[in-house]
């Protein structure tokens, strides 16, 4: 079985929202060993999932990775608590509208 790092070691390639949000989903259900179901946009990561220090460093890398993103700072990842903030997040620095 292939770990989450292998899993999203190339850039996708999205051009809506809901793209991100299905990209971000699968991320953290895989990372945090959550079927899918349990992760939607209104969950907190902290609160509702269990993120951890560890985990959200994992996860800053990975969507870089993921998004082809240069770097996402860490003040920016602290504003983004929930699925929905981060989808949102990522949007905006991807040019995306909708």
């Amino acid at each position: 079985m292939k770990g989450v790092w292998e899993m999203f070691a190339t850039v996708v390639h999205v051009s809506t929202k809901a793209e991100i949000l299905e990209e971000v989903r699968k991320i953290v259900a895989e990372l945090l060993s959550l079927p899918l179901e349990c992760v939607t946009s209104e969950k907190n990561l902290t609160r509702d999932l269990g993120v951890d220090s560890l985990n959200h460093a994992e996860l800053v890398m990975i969507f870089e990775e993921t998004f082809g993103l240069e770097e996402i700072p860490e003040i920016d990842y602290e504003k983004t608590p929930t699925v929905g903030d981060i989808v949102e997040y990522l949007a905006k620095r991807l040019g995306i509208a909708s």
